[in-house]
């Protein structure tokens, strides 16, 4: 990677103090060379994703089934770049991002089960042009907050007309719960109402509950509602993770809201 800089070839930007996010992303967005750092790392995510298809196809073909249910990308903005250079004190230069930062190209793979991702990690990772540089497995080892997934940070070389270049792409893989689990992480509602829709806050509930019931192994849950907030939640917790809900309406509710019933 040569040691380019979002101004200059020759000369650094002011560190994060000197320096706000809406300068460099104007000067990351005019760069040539930032704009060819990020060409690389679309390449590389092209290479591991190809990698990825050409494995599910040859399940599909030779097991009938997919280990993999589907597969995005994303490349990080230059603000986001910005805030997590700057978070950790590095310089603000195009070779820092590339000796730093693991995650500026990022995969996400979702499989239909625990097993698949480990059989998908295995296989992607035994081929002989790819490095592991990290491995993080929240599976085994879950965050405070329930989040699981198989993290890997991958070399892979890209081919330019100039030459071989070696890219860091992250890998997240998950299962279809882990990944709604995740994404319910960053849409969480409290339990005030003022500015809610009433009842908004029973799906967080309900989806905890849920997901601990299928960890568990259980097939369905039973429970009882009054208005039907509470039931309409973790039915539709339930569906996510494959799992049966029968619903009770107390009696009160029942006699007085016949509309609900069904």
């Amino acid at each position: 990677m040569n040691d380019f800089d979002l101004i200059t070839s020759d000369s650094e930007l002011p560190d994060s103090r000197l320096i706000d996010k809406e300068l460099f992303t104007k000067k990351a967005e005019e760069s040539t060379n930032f704009s060819e750092l990020m060409m690389m790392y679309r390449s590389a995510i092209r290479e591991v994703q190809t990698k990825l298809e050409v494995l599910n196809d040859e399940f599909k073909t030779r097991r009938q089934r997919n280990p993999i249910e589907s597969i995005k990308s994303r490349i990080k903005s230059p603000t986001s770049i910005y805030h997590k250079l700057a978070k950790r004190g590095k310089p603000l230069t195009l070779q820092s991002i590339a000796d730093n930062l693991n995650d500026v190209a990022g995969i996400r793979v979702v499989c239909p089960f625990i097993s698949d991702i480990y059989d998908v990690a295995k296989m992607l990772i035994s081929q002989d042009d790819i490095e592991v540089l990290e491995v993080k497995d929240y599976i085994k080892n879950p965050k405070p907050n329930g989040y699981r997934s198989l993290h890997y940070v991958l070399i892979i070389p890209i081919f330019l007309s100039t030459g071989k270049e070696y890219m860091k792409v992250e890998v997240q893989i998950r299962t279809i719960a882990m990944n709604f689990w995740a994404s319910l992480e960053h849409k969480i509602y409290y339990k005030f109402e003022g500015n809610n829709t009433s009842g908004s806050h029973k799906l967080n509930s309900a989806i905890a509950q849920a997901y601990y019931a299928k960890q568990q192994g259980l097939k369905g849950v039973t429970t009882e509602t009054g208005a039907g907030q509470w039931g309409t939640a973790l039915s539709m917790a339930c569906s996510y993770f494959d799992l049966d809900c029968k619903v009770f309406m107390v009696k009160c509710s029942y006699e007085q809201k016949p509309f609900r019933r069904e």
